[in-house]
């Protein structure tokens, strides 16, 4: 029931949002015990902690699209604003509060201190994730479904890359043909990676092979920031075992974590050894396996 859809961590104090049960909850890390938790509405979208770790800034539909924050000592709210249909994933700055408002296909660009709006940025259709780069440059903001008809052959979802000095979109950079469902995104520390995880439609691919599961497949795709390019993509899935519902996505040291909703399972990936196939597969080529 409490559904958990997304968590952060500072200091001694790990925070966790249950987007169906509308609660945030604060707990010990040492200890896993639970320290507060409070109703933010009937769901919650989303939560991000300020730079300093005093504030929480938590997303709700309902029963309206709001943006709430809360003392992250107490969870006591401190203010509320309004936001875009569909609000969820926000992601703080140090000025400035990034929210993705899902169904009116924009981000919003919010005052950090003051809530007030000061952009709503179009982008291409659905974001449901983003990821600040950490010079704060440049928001990465996954499109959950590919924009156009259904109908094109070179149907694909894209990530919007969003200048936050000139709050406009500088690029678009595609996912590799048949991508969709796109949910999870992180940047490196070092700034020159971006990570992923969404599903891959193999429609070129005949039909006869939908036993061996090829049809549909779970990726992970690397953007290269600093040349504003795709850099390749692995499928998850082993040959008889699928990596169901790729979701979020996070960099440790030198792994790669990526977890799958639906198969209850998380995926750990040597990161040299993922750029090391997906160089000998050549610029934005598929690799079929990490093995």
């Amino acid at each position: 029931w409490f559904a958990p859809s997304s968590l952060a961590y500072h200091a001694d104090l790990i925070y966790v949002a249950g987007e169906r049960s509308g609660e945030v909850l604060a707990l010990l890390a040492d200890e896993g015990r639970e320290l507060w938790r409070v109703k933010v509405g009937d769901d919650a979208t989303g939560l991000a902690l300020d730079p300093t770790g005093t504030s929480i800034f938590v997303c709700t539909t309902q029963p309206e699209d709001r943006v709430l924050v809360l003392d992250a000592r107490t969870g006591r709210r401190i203010a509320s604003y309004p936001a875009g249909r569909g609000v969820c994933s926000p992601v703080a700055g140090t000025n400035a509060l990034y929210v993705c408002h899902r169904f009116d296909h924009t981000v919003g660009v919010y005052d950090l201190r003051t809530g007030i709006r000061r952009a709503q940025i179009p982008v291409l259709r659905e974001p449901t994730a983003a990821a600040l780069s950490p010079d704060q440059l440049t928001l990465v903001v996954a499109n959950l479904l590919p924009s156009g008809l259904a109908t094109r052959p070179d149907v694909v979802a894209s990530l919007s890359l969003l200048d936050t000095t000139r709050l406009t979109v500088r690029k678009e950079v595609r996912l590799p043909t048949g991508s969709t469902a796109v949910r999870g995104t992180a940047i490196d520390p070092s700034g020159r990676w971006c990570a992923v995880a969404h599903s891959l439609g193999r429609y070129p691919v005949p039909t006869t092979q939908a036993e061996h599961g090829w049809m549909s497949v779970s990726v992970l795709s690397l953007l290269d920031l600093q040349a504003e390019s795709l850099k390749g993509a692995v499928v998850l899935d082993e040959p008889r075992n699928g990596a169901a519902n790729p979701w979020g996505v996070a960099w440790a040291g030198k792994y790669l974590y990526v977890t799958h909703s639906g198969t209850h399972e998380f995926s750990r990936i040597e990161v040299d050894a993922l750029l090391a196939r997906l160089t000998e597969a050549g610029t934005g080529g598929v690799v079929n396996d990490l093995e």
